[in-house]
């Protein structure tokens, strides 16, 4: 006896096992999800040649499914269940009972814009894509091929680039002090999943525009406005580096390196160091962008400008100072360009150190003491430069004899 017996009926039952992943039938994912799978045998179509097709639900397993759906989704949007389930198993069986309109504004009061713009991207497409996307979200290890797959999908790869735009404004605006600051609580547990599905679908697909965005989303997260010792968010900063872990480049490894070294919280450093070790042999494996390495600039703040130095620009024509103490319209003026300018001895990498012979006894240094004595006067030599001859008894410096009486 089930403890669902009295408050669903056996068919709802049975939507909420498939759709929650509770249900035994095996999946065909990406081709076809359990839930269709389960649900064979309650329609009458014939089976066709692909996997896809022959699982697919027809009109008359979808009319027999409206009530029950309606059922389920009336149980999951009960306040003490949302949680428990979350949004995505709600929206697979509002495309089965026809109540996305309902479900939305449900869901919407309280999920952050950036959860809801992902909802009505998952509310355009049909009740197989839903639940082939719970089931995906459901995988307890990461699918290489998920990003992919992800990337196919329709209206998602724009909101991907939507939805970390929106975050990087929102940090921004929180250092601003445009939204007071609350430690952990700049996004809420929709957004953190679908920000960590979005960086890890411009990570596999390497977008031109993600290296900026990135460097400024997790420089913002990683430190709060305030001298606490806290984040913005915490959780959001180890989803991305979890997304770098399975797809890394090089800029993303570089902007989770600057997040290190400027947070203020003392187990942030620990974390991403034990993240790191991973990330880089996986870097080895993507070679289509392992050799790609960061630019290699020195930055330098001036007041409100940044002071690109590079050590290999050619000279200028016509000035005396060399290109990588050129500074940008503004920083000449302002009082600290004078104090702060990289001398250029720290920005050429310097000639690696050759040997030199030292004068000690015409040998290099670190030779051994009988390199270049002959072989069969080696022994001599040894017992003359560790047991030197004692002087001559008769000149009257040698030891007396003591006698004692």
């Amino acid at each position: 006896m089930s403890v669902l017996d009295g408050v669903l009926s056996p068919l709802a039952q049975r939507l909420l096992h498939l759709i929650t992943g509770t249900a035994n039938d095996p999946t065909h994912w990406p081709a076809a999800s359990r839930l269709s799978v389960g649900l064979v045998g309650v329609g009458f179509g014939a089976p066709i040649a692909t996997v896809g097709a022959r699982y697919a639900i027809d009109k008359h397993t979808r009319r027999r499914l409206v009530e029950p759906a309606r059922e389920l989704v009336e149980f999951l949007l009960e306040e003490n269940r949302r949680h428990a389930y979350r949004r995505l198993p709600v929206l697979v069986a509002a495309g089965l009972a026809g109540m996305d309109a309902d479900v939305r504004a449900a869901l919407a009061e309280g999920c952050g814009p950036i959860a809801v713009s992902e909802m009505d991207v998952l509310l355009s497409w049909d009740v197989e894509l839903r639940a082939l996307f719970h089931e995906a979200e459901r995988f307890p290890e990461p699918v290489p091929s998920l990003p992919e797959w992800l990337g196919g999908l329709p209206g998602y790869p724009d909101f991907a680039r939507t939805a970390l735009e929106a975050a990087r404004a929102r940090v921004a605006a929180i250092h601003a002090g445009e939204i007071p600051y609350k430690a952990e609580k700049a996004f809420d547990d929709g957004e953190k999943r679908a920000l960590g599905r979005a960086v890890r679908l411009a990570l596999h697909r390497d977008e031109p525009w993600l290296p900026e965005l990135l460097d400024e989303l997790v420089r913002g997260i990683a430190v709060a406005p305030t001298q606490a010792k806290t984040l913005p968010s915490q959780a959001l900063l180890f989803e991305i580096a979890r997304a770098a872990e399975e797809c890394p480049t090089p800029e993303a490894i570089s902007a989770l390196r600057t997040a290190r070294r400027i947070t203020r919280h003392g187990g942030v450093p620990m974390q991403l160091d034990r993240k790191f070790k991973r990330m880089e042999p996986a870097l080895a494996e993507r070679l289509e962008v392992a050799f790609r390495i960061p630019d290699g600039r020195v930055r330098q703040a001036i007041g409100e400008h940044r002071r690109p130095l590079h050590p290999h620009r050619p000279l200028p024509g016509g000035t005396g100072r060399p290109a990588h103490l050129q500074d940008p319209p503004g920083v000449g003026e302002h009082p600290d360009g004078a104090q702060r300018r990289l001398p250029v001895h720290r920005l050429r990498p310097r000639p690696a150190p050759r040997a030199v012979p030292a004068l000690r006894g015409g040998r290099p240094v670190g030779a051994h003491p009988q390199q270049g004595v002959p072989a069969g006067e080696r022994h001599r030599h040894h017992r003359s430069l560790h047991h030197p001859p004692a002087p001559d008894s008769g000149s009257g410096g040698g030891r007396k004899a003591l006698r004692v009486r």
